[in-house]
C-alpha cells in the first residue's frame, strides 16, 4: 500500500506495480530499483528529499513495505545522492568556465573592432593627407 504521504494521482497504481515486483519471488534488489524508488517519491512530494528526517523516515516505512534491505538502500541512495551533488558543482563550474570564456571572447572581439576603427580612421586620415599634399605639391607645381 502507497505510504499516506505519497498520493498524487495515478501514484497508486505505480506503487502498486513497484509493490508487485518487489514482492516477485524472483526479484533481485538493484541500486537502480532504489533510485527509481527514490525518484518516485521525489517526483510525488520533492519536500520529501530536502528533509533528511522525513526522508529517512519514508525510507524506512518503504524498505519495510517492500520487504527490501534497508541499509543497503539507503548506503545506495546516498551513494546516488552524493553523486549528483558532485555533477551539481562540476556543471556550475562549467557553466562559470564557460562565462569566463564568453567575456574573454566578447573582449578580444571588442578589441578587434576597436584596432579596426582605428585603422580605418588612420587609413582614411593618411588619405586626406596625401590628398593635400598631392594638391599642394600640383598647387606648387604651376
Amino acid at each position: 500500500m502507497l505510504p499516506a504521504r505519497c498520493s498524487p494521482e495515478g501514484a497508486q497504481e505505480l506503487w502498486e506495480k513497484i509493490e508487485a515486483i518487489a514482492k516477485n519471488d524472483h526479484f533481485k534488489y538493484s541500486r537502480l530499483f532504489a533510485i527509481g524508488v527514490y525518484t518516485f517519491l521525489g517526483e510525488s512530494e520533492p519536500q520529501l528529499l530536502e528533509d533528511t528526517e522525513k526522508r529517512d523516515e519514508m525510507l524506512t516505512t518503504v524498505t519495510a513495505g517492500l520487504n527490501l534491505p534497508e541499509e543497503k538502500m539507503k548506503k545506495d541512495l546516498d551513494l546516488y545522492r552524493s553523486n549528483l551533488e558532485k555533477m551539481n558543482q562540476v556543471l556550475e563550474v562549467l557553466e562559470d568556465a564557460l562565462a569566463v570564456e564568453r567575456q574573454r571572447r566578447e573582449k578580444a572581439e571588442a578589441e578587434a573592432k576597436a584596432k579596426t576603427a582605428e585603422a580605418t580612421v588612420a587609413t582614411e586620415t593618411n588619405d586626406e593627407q596625401d590628398e593635400q599634399k598631392e594638391t599642394s605639391e600640383s598647387g606648387s607645381d604651376a
